[in-house]
């Protein structure tokens, strides 16, 4: 089996494996054993039946799918630990002779692959590149947001306790508000930061994110007993506004997961292998408050 891996800057992994002829003979034995559980033949227990009789008796797209995957797999496998990248996403296989023939072609496919080979392309992502050279110089460059000094007047005394007893229950903050205001600073500067270090985020893993997004947004409307389209109304929105916005949202999450994956990665003496993104996380926020000393007592 010969193997052509490309790795792209933006973290796509082209992978095609030529087959040859022999190699699909092979997979086909080996599909045939895995199928044999599922054939029943005359004068045979169930799973004991020769592998000549198992061909007989198995529809051929199921034997072409059961051993273009074992094919798949193995390329896989072995592009995996030729080149050496770690994959985040499931690979995607597409055998370019079949579906240019379509479902009318696949005895002739089949026929062909047996006894000429075939090809197998595998698309499958990773990390893409990214330079963290001088992230904590950009990180330092992100500015710290300050509400200004409000300078109030009251006008009578009981204006004057109306302004005091505002300003208490504004700086008094329920546990989960707490949270979601931490939690809103932190993608702030997360996203801050990955707008100053440029990379690339795949088009089919922006799309891929974007339809996840729209497909939990329609599945939360619908819980609340609302048809989407009548939610759409509400909102003044037609699908592809919609859909532009959570394409949106989707690339900054991507950026944002892309740049904590690497990070962890970059520091790999400070942090375990199953350390959390939250960890990474807050190593980030204390590089940024670093900048902000506490006042000594």
């Amino acid at each position: 089996m010969d193997l052509d891996t490309q790795l792209e800057k933006n973290g796509k992994v082209q992978i095609t494996a030529d087959v040859s002829a022999a190699k699909v003979n092979a997979a086909k034995l080996t599909a045939l054993k895995n199928l044999a559980q599922y054939v029943s033949a005359p004068g045979f227990r169930q799973g004991k039946a020769p592998t000549a009789v198992v061909e007989q008796n198995i529809k051929i797209d199921k034997l072409v799918e059961e051993t273009f995957n074992i094919l798949a797999t193995e390329a896989y496998s072995t592009a995996l630990e030729k080149d050496t990248f770690a994959p985040i996403t499931r690979p995607q296989v597409s055998i370019p002779d079949l579906d240019n023939r379509g479902e009318n072609g696949i005895d002739q496919f089949w026929q062909k692959s047996i006894k000429e080979g075939s090809q197998i392309k595998i698309t499958s992502y990773t990390l893409p590149d990214i330079d963290l050279t001088n992230w904590q110089k950009h990180l330092k460059e992100i500015p710290t947001d300050s509400d200004p000094v409000e300078i109030e007047t009251a006008t009578s005394i009981e204006d004057a306790k109306e302004k005091a007893s505002n300003k208490t229950q504004a700086s008094t903050r329920t546990p989960d508000a707490a949270d979601s205001a931490k939690r809103e600073q932190e993608e702030k500067i997360l996203l801050s930061l990955t707008e100053s270090i440029t990379f690339a985020v795949p088009d089919e893993l922006i799309q891929g994110e974007t339809e996840q997004l729209l497909f939990q947004q329609i599945a939360t409307v619908q819980r609340l007993g609302i048809g989407y389209e009548d939610y759409l109304k509400t909102q003044g929105k037609d699908p592809q506004a919609i859909e532009a916005e959570l394409r949106q949202t989707a690339e900054k999450q991507l950026r944002i997961r892309f740049l904590i994956s690497g990070l962890a990665k970059k520091h790999s003496d400070l942090f375990s292998e199953d350390a959390t993104a939250q960890e990474v996380v807050n190593f980030i926020m204390d590089e940024y408050n670093q900048k902000f000393p506490s006042p000594k007592s």
